[in-house]
């Protein structure tokens, strides 16, 4: 089979890692301590679709499962790959004040590197801070 490089640009990840357990969806809910309506309401997907995807009852398009995981990273988690370990979900590196997320530019402005892995080795979003696209 003929394995095809995707060439997006700088801070931009292929959609396909970006795919979405209804598990981790529904830990970065509680880490993030979120109801479904408002997870629905700023993925811009309708509860209905959310809540068949968190109970597994039927896949959803990989758009869909991008725009959740988008809203879910924006509200300060990151997704944990597939590795030894298992794919899971942690909080998102907190400021200096250890209250709020780190903006996304914040590490531009102190001379790092944004793409670079943070100090658990895992890289932060590549989506810029602000709405999100509608569907």
């Amino acid at each position: 089979m003929n394995q095809q490089r995707s060439n997006l640009g700088p801070g931009l990840r292929d959609v396909r890692t970006l795919l979405l357990t209804p598990e981790q969806c529904r830990a970065a809910r509680g880490l993030l301590d979120m109801t479904r309506n408002q997870l629905a309401a700023e993925a811009h997907v309708s509860l209905a679709t959310l809540l068949q995807f968190e109970n597994n009852e039927r896949p959803v398009k990989t758009s869909t499962q991008a725009l959740i995981r988008m809203a879910l990273e924006a509200s300060g988690v990151l997704f944990i790959p597939e590795g030894d370990a298992g794919v899971g979900v942690r909080f998102r590196d907190r400021g200096a004040q250890g209250d709020t997320p780190e903006h996304p530019d914040a590490a531009a402005e102190e001379g790092r590197d944004p793409e670079a892995p943070d100090a658990a080795g895992y890289g932060t979003s590549p989506w810029p801070a602000g709405p999100l696209p509608r569907a």
